[in-house]
């Protein structure tokens, strides 16, 4: 049995809340309970449409946040 990476995603037309799999990702999707259409994203990315401000420090921020957040850094022994 092989373990497919996932993300979950709201429909935004019902609000279901949807397990994706990585390899959908910007693709059109259909819902499986409302029959919406949308696009596969992960908005746990850095990469989302929400982030304004891409200069390079800022990216770096939000991407060490989630590394602290995720506790990779303690594990690491990364202060």
């Amino acid at each position: 049995m092989t373990s497919q990476a996932t993300f979950t995603q709201k429909c935004p037309i019902c609000g279901r809340r949807l397990r994706v799999q990585v390899r959908y990702l910007g693709m059109t999707l259909t819902c499986q309970h409302c029959q919406g259409r949308f696009v596969a994203k992960d908005s746990s990315s850095i990469w989302d449409d929400e982030m304004e401000d891409v200069r390079v420090e800022n990216v770096l921020h939000r991407l060490e946040d989630d590394l602290e957040k995720s506790g990779i850094l303690s594990h690491a022994g990364i202060h």
